[in-house]
């Protein structure tokens, strides 16, 4: 069983990668010139901006203030209608611009997440450390692969089939755990509300 404090840093772990696949999404929509948000976006790093020094001076012996989890909680809250906007992006049959800001902002949520576990492994689980570091290579090559296609469609490079191919494949791995990004979002809740 996982103590309180393991609990929080884990929902903390999340709550960053969501915020950091939202940003993601909103810099490949300016990017690609597909309608990002500023609102959006200056919401989102002040939120990663409260969130980084929490994560980066978090110790396991001492409990999160009060203010603290008042705050990762209203950064919650503020998320759950951006993830709501982002949902709509993920829909069978979408055009390939949102495929591909959905799929590379997945991709960079996961490389983000996963070293977020990495860290929480060296606070509370060493065998968990080993487990998520293992992943570190797999993940890194995926984000380069993604960030070269962006980059490709961004210059207005053609892209090959293997590219194409690599992007239906993702975004077909997201289509099919949509459903979870909501329930992420409801153990996000449970996990910073630990007791």
């Amino acid at each position: 069983m996982m103590t309180r404090q393991a609990r929080k840093y884990n929902g903390m772990v999340l709550l960053y990668g969501y915020l950091q696949r939202l940003f993601v999404s909103e810099r490949i929509q300016e990017m690609l010139e597909y309608e990002p948000s500023e609102e959006a976006r200056q919401s989102l790093t002040a939120s990663l901006d409260t969130l980084t020094p929490l994560l980066r001076d978090f110790d396991p012996a001492r409990p999160l203030t009060l203010e603290a989890e008042t705050r990762l909680l209203a950064i919650l809250d503020e998320l759950e209608p951006a993830l709501d906007r982002y949902e709509e992006m993920i829909t069978p049959g979408a055009r390939f611009e949102p495929m591909l800001i959905v799929a590379a902002s997945t991709l960079y949520a996961e490389e983000h997440i996963n070293q977020g576990l990495v860290h929480w492994g060296k606070h509370f689980d060493p065998t968990a450390e080993d487990r998520y570091r293992q992943q570190v290579p797999r993940l890194r090559s995926r984000v380069g692969s993604v960030t070269e296609i962006v980059k490709k469609v961004s210059e207005g490079i053609p892209l090959s089939a293997d590219d194409h191919a690599e992007i239906d494949r993702w975004y077909g791995d997201v289509l099919r755990n949509r459903d979870g990004i909501r329930s992420d979002a409801e153990k996000i809740r449970e996990l910073l509300k630990a007791e």
